[in-house]
């Protein structure tokens, strides 16, 4: 279940706007308001449009931030790629990206030496789990070589580096938590 109503109320809230004000913005009843806050009325797209016109929020960054109870499938097929360092390095997101989402699972496949390195700029957790080749990874100074099978769990703001050392290519599955 869609949970638009919540991300509407909190927008609303958030401008300090009682149901009052946002009804007469917006030329909708306090009521329907109330019940498209509670998820019990799905309000149309125009009326969801000229709600969110009201609020000062775009209709694209309320669909962003809109949580479903219903799991999340991305078909193999449907993957998103990305080839850095001349396609030396590739990341293929595993999750069809959805803001609200607290973990970015990923598959990383580094070719022999290929380097990539990351810091997040909030708090958060990484983990990496090899699946084949070879890693070395490097967390603030220190480096640890993962074959095929190991893991490490460790804090993503700190300093950290992803380095491909095995013959052929490399893949992790790469998850980032984002609180």
């Amino acid at each position: 279940m869609l949970n638009m109503g919540r991300i509407l109320k909190e927008a609303r809230l958030k401008r300090e706007m009682t149901l009052q004000d946002l009804s007469g913005k917006c030329g909708y009843s306090k009521a329907l308001i109330s019940r498209i806050e509670n998820n019990s009325v799905s309000p149309s797209l125009e009326s969801l449009t000229k709600i969110a016109e009201a609020l000062n929020v775009g209709v694209a960054e309320i669909f962003a931030f809109i949580e479903s109870d219903e799991p999340l499938i991305l078909k193999k097929e449907k993957r998103n790629k990305l080839a850095l360092v001349k396609g030396r390095y590739e990341i293929e997101l595993l999750t069809n990206g959805s803001a609200v989402r607290m973990m970015r699972p990923m598959l990383f496949s580094l070719e022999n030496g290929a380097e990539a390195s990351g810091r997040n700029i909030r708090e958060g957790d990484k983990f990496l789990h090899v699946l084949s080749g070879k890693a070395e990874v490097i967390v603030g100074e220190r480096a640890y070589v993962l074959k095929t099978g190991d893991s490490i769990y460790f804090k993503s703001m700190i300093p950290h580096k992803f380095r491909g050392v095995a013959k052929g290519k490399t893949v992790s599955l790469t998850v980032t938590y984002l609180p």
